[in-house]
């Protein structure tokens, strides 16, 4: 049976970029990208909206928060989906 997780997971890869690594631990998506050479708040701004974007027009009746980790090397910063129902 595929979890919710599983489901996010492709949909994040198939959606956003294929250039990121995307795993699961636990209930968080883990989203780490490639090293850049930008501000990394930058970085995780973007990549944060693309999946917000991603799983409101994908997933716009959610049941449960959604948890995600947005890693760049030695930086991380995570953030989650709410609820709609």
């Amino acid at each position: 049976m595929i979890t919710l997780q599983e489901n996010l997971l492709n949909l994040i890869r198939e959606k956003c970029s294929p250039l990121w690594r995307i795993d699961i631990y636990k209930d968080h998506i883990i989203t780490n990208l490639p090293e850049i050479e930008d501000d990394f708040r930058q970085v995780y701004n973007k990549a944060k909206k693309e999946i917000i974007a991603c799983i409101e027009l994908y997933v716009p009746e959610r049941h449960s928060e959604m948890h995600f980790e947005v890693r760049i090397g030695s930086w991380n910063c995570s953030f989650k989906i709410g609820k709609t129902i």
